[in-house]
């Protein structure tokens, strides 16, 4: 499958979070050079100030760029309105560490007024970081992204939809297997594969190579000392770099590529059990945060 066209995010975020500054006009150029390429891109948003945000959006729109504007958790709610008037926009804020009821929270009070009295959205909307099968679930999103799936991959997760009567269930919170054939302490709330029962071991074999039609992969760890050369095939780790590991067979346990095919699958099963939009309604309606 080929991908030539790509929702652009200005990359405010992590620009934020790295404190390197992205200069408009640059983000400006980009979009107009590949503007081909693109089915939409977000305003250049600026983090904690929503007036500047709203001016970029201003200067944008005035070099004749249709940027999507973000309402972000910590803005007045009055940008909400001024969003809901777009066809397509973002709600942002939800990456880092917000609790799981404070996105609710936000969220909740968003989508009471983003759709009408039946449920139905009004507009298109964008859900930045929603890497949250149960938040996905919850509401008629046009479009979501997160950058979890490359993330949990990196540092030695797959991830697993959950099982509810012997049944893939994507509304309910997935399992997160840290797999990795290195040894290394699980970070996420997991364990390792390999402290798991025989049965659940082989639960998670069959929905990789059976489901996904991944290979599993087999590595074979052993000490060296310093002067050891590595093979082709090898690799050494370790604090001391005093760890091989030889790759017998590339699947989920010895390769990042691997581990990205598995969780994308995750994300776009989930994704395409959704209702799509303008058919998914939001039913719940209970919290209001303004």
């Amino acid at each position: 499958m080929t991908i030539d066209k790509f929702f652009l995010d200005s990359g405010a975020f992590s620009a934020d979070k790295q404190g390197k500054p992205i200069i408009l006009q640059d983000y400006i150029d980009f979009i107009k050079e590949h503007e081909g390429h693109l089915t939409a891109y977000a305003v250049l948003d600026v983090i904690g100030d929503y007036e500047k945000s709203w001016e970029n959006q201003d200067i944008m729109e005035d070099q004749g760029l249709k940027p999507l504007p973000v309402f972000h958790m910590e803005d007045p709610e009055f940008c909400l309105d001024w969003c809901i008037e777009y066809d397509y926009f973002c709600l942002g804020g939800m990456a880092g560490n917000p609790s799981r009821n404070r996105r609710i929270d936000f969220l909740d009070s968003c989508w009471d007024r983003i759709t009408d009295s039946k449920g139905f959205p009004k507009c298109k909307v964008h859900g930045f970081g929603m890497a949250s099968s149960e938040l996905i679930a919850r509401y008629p999103w046009y479009s979501v992204d997160s950058s979890s799936p490359v993330s949990y991959s990196t540092n030695g997760y797959v991830i697993m939809p959950n099982i509810s009567a012997g049944v893939f269930n994507y509304e309910k919170p997935p399992y997160v297997f840290f797999v990795s054939a290195r040894p290394s302490k699980a970070d996420k709330g997991t364990i390792h594969l390999q402290y798991y029962s025989e049965n659940e071991k082989k639960v998670f074999q069959d929905y990789i190579e059976k489901d996904l039609g991944i290979p599993f992969g087999k590595s074979v760890i052993f000490e060296v000392s310093e002067e050891y050369e590595c093979k082709e095939n090898e690799k050494k780790f370790g604090k001391k770099k005093d760890l091989v590991e030889r790759i017998e067979e590339e699947g989920v346990i010895n390769s990042d590529f691997y581990r990205n095919v598995a969780n994308y699958k995750f994300y776009a099963e989930m994704c395409a059990r959704q209702p799509k939009f303008p058919n998914n309604r939001w039913k719940f309606k209970k919290r209001k945060l303004f």
